[in-house]
């Protein structure tokens, strides 16, 4: 996509903002950063963190969208991370901060706890990150915290490199990298800052597919049409049972997911699948 002649970006005031569109029952989410050296990289100012926080939470109460894409905007990055510029913005003593992280309902609430907040929410539908270009920083956590699916550009980098900067942690979203790729990569990303490209992901498991780069966000889309047209109630819980079968020991797991799975067959979506299919239609779930 080309660079707009005149954009708000261009501004020094421009902070970016993200944003959560719906289109029927799929949504998404679109960080919305500002220009660097020309190019939309798209880097997250500290207000964006509460935006993000509250605009996942609506897609996830929300009974009519049923899957969530997350992308950045342009064709240049998904996001760069925290924007450094801005880094003043969160800077506070560290009484303070250590009193809003053990009393998180303290008013105002502290932007590191609610970046913390970001990265803890338990999305209980699926999410596909399109990946065009450089995702790192925050934006790499949020595709490795809570992206389901993801799907690249030959052009994408993935990578954490604020340690280069003296930060680390991200309560905890670092260390939750080692759980979708293997450990050794995941070492040398976090303590290196070192990036790794479209092809290293995809060969490591971090990406599923990589595509030409203009087919990314359309591809994203293919992906979000199947899974929507699907049961919701089935998907959900395919993938809370998914995600908990990563640390979970076995016995304890079917001990969880077997009550669901009963609940699931009794579901009036059970009842029109089998019907559709008798009936040799397109089923028409309704998550009930």
């Amino acid at each position: 996509m080309a660079e707009a002649q005149t954009s708000p970006s261009d501004s020094p005031d421009w902070r970016g903002n993200a944003t959560l569109e719906r289109h029927g029952n799929i949504a998404e989410l679109i960080i919305d950063g500002a220009y660097t050296n020309k190019k939309k990289l798209n880097p997250t100012p500290p207000h964006m963190f509460p935006q993000m926080y509250e605009l996942i939470r609506e897609f996830d109460a929300d009974d009519d969208l049923n899957v969530l894409i997350m992308r950045g905007a342009g064709d240049d990055a998904f996001s760069v991370g925290g924007d450094l510029r801005r880094v003043s913005e969160l800077r506070e003593s560290e009484s303070d901060v250590l009193e809003r992280y053990f009393k998180p309902f303290t008013e105002p609430l502290s932007p590191y706890v609610i970046r913390m907040g970001l990265w803890r929410l338990d999305i209980q539908k699926p999410v596909i990150a399109a990946v065009q270009g450089y995702c790192l920083g925050a934006g790499f956590i949020l595709v490795g915290q809570h992206a389901d699916l993801v799907v690249c550009g030959p052009d994408a980098q993935f990578g954490l490199t604020e340690i280069a900067y003296g930060m680390g942690t991200a309560a905890g979203a670092r260390a939750n990298v080692g759980r979708h790729i293997p450990f050794r990569v995941a070492m040398k990303m976090v303590l290196t800052a070192r990036s790794i490209g479209a092809e290293e992901a995809l060969r490591t498991g971090l990406v599923n597919e990589v595509v030409a780069k203009d087919k990314v966000v359309s591809t994203a889309w293919e992906w979000a049409e199947q899974i929507a047209a699907m049961p919701p109630i089935a998907i959900r819980a395919e993938k809370r049972n998914l995600k908990r079968s990563l640390d979970m020991p076995y016995r304890e797991l079917m001990e969880l997911t077997e009550p669901a799975g009963v609940l699931t067959h009794m579901s009036a979506d059970v009842k029109e699948g089998m019907q559709a299919f008798l009936e040799k239609r397109p089923a028409k779930f309704q998550g009930k």
